[in-house]
C-alpha cells in the first residue's frame, strides 16, 4: 500500500469517526474505484451508506466484503442487524449465528442476537443470550439495561428494577436518564423518615405520569418534605398529587434537600410492587372542556401518532388516518382528535374528527378533555398514561415490534391501570388492519350496551 493510498484510507476512517459518513464515503469510493479487494473498506462504505439512508447499497457492500473475506464476524453482525431492521429475521439470525460460529466469545454478537430473540418472542433464549454477554463483558451497560427491560416486561420486578439503573450509566450507548448536578446525594434506599426528597424528571412525559403514582407512597413512608420537579406542561397536573409539598419547574438551581431521585428508581427501593390506587391524578380546579358532542353519542378521543422523536415511533404510530377509516363506519360515536399539531398530518376534509389540538396548552387541558370523554383510543403515547392515571377508559393499540416493556406480554389488560386500560395488539408486524377491525367490533358492542 503506497503512502497516498494509506493516507486516504486513514482519512476515510477518521471522517467517519468524526461523524461525517458522507465525506467518508466520498473518499472510500475513490479508493474502491481503484481496488475493491479490501473488505474493511467495503465494510466502511456499507456503514456510511447505511447511516446515509441507503440500506440496499449497504447490504450489497457487506455481501461483497464477505465474498472476499467470509471470516469477518463483525461484518456478519452488521449484515444481521441490517436484515433484522428490515424484518428479515430468519436471515438476520443466520448471520448473527455465523458471527458466533466464527467468534463464540464476541459479546457484541451475543448482544445483537439477544435483541433479535426478543423481537421474535423467544424470551428465555434472549435472557440466556444477555446473560452470556454479561459473562463475557460484565460492564456491558446496554446488555444490563436491555435485560432489565426483558425482566420487567415479564413482571419480574424484583430482578428487573436494580438492573434498570443502567439507564443512566455513563457507559450506556444512549443514556435514558441524566443525573443532575446537585450538592446533595442521590437517594439509594436510605431511611427517609423526617428527610426531604427531590424527584427530578427523566425520559418522556408518559414515564413521568406513570411513575408519579409512587410519590404518595414516599410521603406515607415518612418523607417530611417532598418536592417534584417537572416540565411546565405537567406542573398544574402534578400539583394534584397527594402528598407532594411543592411542584417546581425542572432545570436550574434546585432548593436544598437531603436526597434526590429519579421516578423510575423509586420502585426498586419500595419493594417493586405496583401501587394500584386509581385515580392518582385529577383535573386541576378551573380546568374544564366543552366538547359539544352530539346527543346520545359516545364521545371518543383519538390519538394515532406520537412524537416523531421517539425511537420506536415508526412502529408505534399509525402512518395515516386512512388506516382508521373502518372506525368511522361505527354509528353513535363522536370523534375528537387529541393529537398535537406537528405530530400528525393535517386532518383531511370529510373526516369525522373534531380537532382539539388548539386547546391543548398543557397536560391539565388534556386531562380536562379526557375527563369529559367516554373513551380514549390511542397508540402508545403519554395520553394513555394520563387516561389511566385519571382512571378513565382507554383502549391502547400496540405495535408488534418494539412493544414497550410496561405493556408486558400476551395480555389485554394492564396491572398499571387495572380496570380502565384495554390492550389491542398487532398480530402481524406493521399491519394495523386487524387491530382496527377488533377495535371497531369492540366499539359496536359499546354502542349496543349504551343503547340499552
Amino acid at each position: 500500500m503506497n503512502g497516498d493510498v494509506r493516507q486516504a484510507r486513514e482519512r476515510a476512517f477518521a471522517l467517519h469517526a468524526a461523524g461525517d459518513p458522507v465525506a467518508s464515503l466520498a473518499v472510500v469510493n475513490v479508493l474502491l474505484a481503484c481496488d475493491r479487494s479490501d473488505p474493511y473498506l467495503l465494510n466502511l462504505a456499507a456503514t456510511c451508506l447505511r447511516e446515509s439512508g441507503d440500506p440496499a447499497g449497504a447490504e450489497a457492500m457487506w455481501v461483497e466484503a464477505l465474498r472476499i473475506h467470509p471470516g469477518l464476524a463483525g461484518v456478519w453482525i452488521n449484515l444481521g442487524n441490517l436484515w433484522a431492521e428490515a424484518g428479515a429475521f430468519r436471515e438476520a439470525e443466520d448471520a448473527l449465528r455465523e458471527a458466533l460460529r466464527l467468534a463464540p466469545k464476541l459479546a457484541d454478537a451475543w448482544f445483537n442476537l439477544a435483541i433479535l430473540l426478543v423481537e421474535t418472542r423467544r424470551p428465555d433464549e434472549a435472557e440466556s443470550a444477555y446473560r452470556r454477554v454479561l459473562e463475557l463483558q460484565p460492564d456491558h451497560a446496554d446488555a444490563v439495561y436491555n435485560l432489565s427491560l426483558l425482566l420487567l416486561s415479564h413482571g419480574r420486578f424484583q430482578e428487573g428494577w436494580p438492573l434498570h439503573e443502567a439507564r443512566h450509566h455513563p457507559a450506556k450507548s444512549a443514556r435514558q436518564s441524566h443525573p443532575i448536578a446537585a450538592a446533595f446525594p442521590m437517594w439509594r434506599g436510605e431511611d427517609l423518615t423526617g428527610r426531604s426528597l427531590l424527584v427530578v424528571p427523566e425520559q418522556g412525559f408518559g414515564d413521568q405520569i406513570q411513575f408519579c403514582r409512587y410519590l404518595p407512597e414516599l410521603k406515607a413512608r415518612g418523607v417530611a418534605r417532598l418536592t417534584c420537579a417537572v416540565h411546565p406542561w405537567l406542573r398544574e397536573l402534578f400539583a394534584t398529587l397527594d402528598g407532594v409539598d411543592a411542584v417546581v419547574e425542572a432545570g436550574g438551581d434546585y432548593p436544598e434537600h437531603d436526597y434526590w431521585t429519579f421516578p423510575l428508581s423509586i420502585p426498586r427501593h419500595l419493594g417493586g410492587a405496583i401501587p394500584a390506587r386509581l385515580p392518582y391524578l385529577r383535573v386541576p380546579e378551573g380546568r374544564s372542556a366543552r366538547l359539544g358532542a352530539l346527543e346520545n353519542h359516545i364521545r371518543v378521543g383519538l390519538v394515532w401518532k406520537g412524537s416523531p422523536t421517539n425511537r420506536n415511533d415508526s412502529n408505534r404510530s399509525i402512518p395515516s388516518l386512512r388506516v382508521l377509516s373502518p372506525l368511522w363506519a361505527v354509528s353513535g360515536i363522536s370523534w375528537f382528535s387529541l393529537c398535537k399539531q406537528g405530530e400528525r398530518e393535517e386532518l383531511p376534509a370529510g373526516q369525522p374528527l373534531t380537532d382539539l389540538s388548539g386547546t391543548l396548552r398543557d397536560f391539565a387541558d388534556t386531562a380536562a378533555i379526557i375527563a369529559g370523554l367516554d373513551l380514549v383510543i390511542a397508540v402508545d403515547t403519554a395520553v394513555v398514561h394520563l387516561a389511566g392515571a385519571l382512571q378513565r377508559p382507554c383502549w391502547v393499540m400496540l405495535s408488534a415490534l418494539g412493544t414497550d416493556w410496561r405493556w408486558m406480554h400476551e395480555r389485554d389488560d394492564s396491572p398499571w391501570y387495572p380496570g380502565c386500560v384495554r390492550l389491542f395488539r398487532q398480530t402481524r408486524p406493521g399491519d394495523w388492519s386487524d387491530v382496527v377491525v377488533r377495535v371497531a367490533d369492540a366499539l359496536r358492542c359499546l354502542v349496543r350496551v349504551a343503547e340499552h
